[in-house]
């Protein structure tokens, strides 16, 4: 379990608040989903996500360079 998944969700009525695995649970409904939580967790997500991409682009230019015409 590598723990990126952690979302608080809070219950409207009550207002209490849980923390669940969302990759196991996907079909929350939005209700319950702590919208600010979860923009940050992206957030925090995206610079990883560029940084891989960079990555195998560069890889990807290593393996495979340009040939001339």
């Amino acid at each position: 379990i590598c723990a990126r998944c952690l979302q608080p969700v809070r219950d409207p009525v009550s207002g209490a608040t849980r923390i669940l695995f969302a990759c196991a649970d996907q079909n929350l409904p939005l209700d319950l989903v702590d919208l600010p939580a979860l923009h940050e967790r992206l957030g925090q997500n995206s610079v990883q996500e560029k940084l891989t991409r960079r990555w195998i682009e560069y890889c990807l230019e290593r393996l495979d360079p340009p040939r001339a015409p």
